[in-house]
């Protein structure tokens, strides 16, 4: 049986995978000429991915081969799809798809499958225990300033870039776990968060 394509534009992608999904534009018939397309900027590095579609009656449908999206760099991308027909073009919908790595292509050298937000995280981590380590031998070294992911944190004294550190991590604490929760529910799992009940006594 053959897997049915959806009809809406999917939130993720692996790279590797066959790339199909099928769209319905009322004003923009595919059967009257229209043709759909999809432009894709990956948000750091530029990286520019085009997907044209063909025409299913009245729908436009996308279909990717895996041999192609096998080349597409893992990442987070905006989007814009666009209407078509001769010499009249109109944006008719934007939004994210995030390209995920193909972990069968990895290799002997394996994949960093960590989400930018964990990467930034896991480095707060770290400099948050290289100072404390410092301050606790006595030789904090005079560290003041730390630079992650085109963020510069930057302060008069080691003791003030520690707490600065530690406020930037419990923040990106509180992202992980909701990026956490929402993996887990796109898995079928529970989301892991806590429910808290307030029971009221009788009067």
């Amino acid at each position: 049986m053959s897997a049915t394509i959806p009809t809406v534009v999917p939130a993720q992608l692996v790279a590797g995978d066959t790339a199909s999904w099928r769209i319905s534009l009322t004003d923009y018939p595919a059967a009257d000429g229209w043709a759909l397309s999809y432009s894709l900027v990956r948000r750091t590095g530029g990286v520019l991915i085009l997907i044209a579609t063909s025409a299913d009656g009245n729908d436009h449908l996308v279909n990717v081969l895996a041999s192609d999206t096998a080349s597409y760099l893992p990442g987070d991308y905006d989007v814009q799809a666009y209407a078509t027909k001769t010499t009249e073009r109109y944006q008719v919908w934007s939004g994210q798809i995030s390209i995920l790595p193909n972990f069968a292509a990895a290799g002997e050298g394996g994949l960093d499958t960590r989400s930018n937000a964990r990467k930034i995280f896991d480095q707060l981590e770290a400099a948050i225990l290289k100072i404390s380590t410092a301050q606790a031998s006595g030789a904090s070294g005079g560290i003041v300033e730390w630079t992650v992911e085109g963020t510069h944190i930057k302060r008069s004294s080691p003791e003030l870039l520690l707490v600065a550190l530690t406020q930037q991590r419990d923040r990106y604490a509180a992202i992980l776990a909701n990026e956490d929760a929402a993996a887990n529910l796109a898995a079928g799992r529970a989301s892991g968060r806590r429910v808290l009940v307030r029971f009221k006594s009788p009067q």
